[in-house]
């Protein structure tokens, strides 16, 4: 996202048009998700994509007309992947999604370029409206689990993309695993925290974009407004510092909390955590060994198949009305 902004802003310093377009919803076949993004400017520099094929050239020729226009306010886009409808992409996948454009000016949008880029580097708690009204910047108020709202009404449409990045993972354990967890979590956009209780790790100075901890008092100084929106993996190097992150981090019932082990080691956590008082039902939170059973020996292996189980519970646990149901498009 941070990258994405920084490019536009860099465009409207050299004077260039931007053109905008971002997925809002999108029903089952459609090759946009939500919150994936392009931009065209004026200088003729692409970025990003928002499905790709003959969709994405058709509107890479609107964007390039778009950009010629005098003026080209905040447009909702609806469209379906079959050549059966009112609103064909082109594609013939299936499914469909909907689409806000918009093309941003130097002289108009440059101060708003300049906040957001800020607002991504600080985390701070805003959210990015867009209407036929135009573009602005609002206080991030709603529910951590929807990054992107819709307000679909034929007229006074209106978008709310939450700029802070609300898929966060907490990393307990700066091995190998450890790292190699962090670094494809990074590559899924996900904020990643890595912690661990030891000062010195070998290899940590490879890491970079990753928001690094480390210290006898790390957990204790974590501060997350919503642990409810959080994943958490537990793997760190020895048996008594996986019980202090649990014991650390299991009052604070997050999201997913996964944690790596041999049976028999996980066994001994599971019996000594219930000797300290957890309950049952507490345990059961635990998703133990973590990660898909795919035989993984290797860290980058094991880092797969524990970003693919976060990836199934972020996806298949949304009950938004876009992961079921197609567009009735107007």
């Amino acid at each position: 996202m941070i990258d994405y902004w920084q490019t536009i802003q860099a465009e409207l310093e050299q004077g260039h048009r931007v053109f905008i377009a971002l997925v809002v919803q999108c029903s089952k076949g459609s090759p946009g998700t939500p919150g994936a993004k392009l931009l065209l400017s004026q200088s003729g520099f692409i970025s990003g994509t928002i499905g790709g094929g003959i969709m994405e050239r058709n509107l890479l020729t609107l964007a390039q007309k778009s950009l010629r226009e005098d003026s080209y306010p905040p447009t909702l886009q609806k469209i379906q992947h079959r050549r059966d409808t009112d609103s064909p992409s082109g594609l013939i996948c299936g499914g469909g999604q909907i689409n806000v454009l918009a093309v941003l000016e130097p002289e108009r949008d440059l101060s708003l370029a300049l906040k957001i880029v800020q607002t991504l580097k600080q985390q701070q708690k805003q959210t990015l409206v867009l209407s036929p009204e135009g573009i602005k910047l609002a206080p991030d108020s709603s529910s951590p689990t929807k990054p992107i709202q819709l307000l679909d009404h034929p007229i006074n449409w209106q978008v709310k993309l939450k700029l802070a990045n609300h898929d966060r993972v907490l990393i307990a354990g700066a091995g190998h695993c450890g790292q190699a967890l962090a670094r494809q979590m990074q590559r899924l956009n996900f904020h990643v925290t890595l912690v661990d209780q030891r000062e010195s790790i070998p290899g940590i100075e490879s890491l970079s974009g990753i928001e690094l901890r480390t210290g006898t008092t790390v957990y204790s100084n974590l501060h997350y407004d919503s642990f409810a929106s959080l994943f958490v993996v537990v793997m760190t190097h020895s048996y008594p510092t996986d019980i202090v992150a649990l014991t650390e981090i299991l009052p604070n019932h997050p999201r997913f909390l996964g944690l790596m082990g041999s049976q028999r080691k996980l066994n001994s956590i599971f019996e000594e955590l219930r000797q300290q008082g957890f309950s049952q039902q507490q345990l059961d939170k635990i998703t133990a060994p973590v990660g898909l059973p795919i035989g993984s020996d290797t860290p980058e292996e094991i880092a797969v198949s524990i970003a693919a189980q976060i990836l199934l519970k972020r996806n298949f646990q949304e009950t938004d009305a876009h992961k079921e149901t197609d567009y009735v498009l107007t």
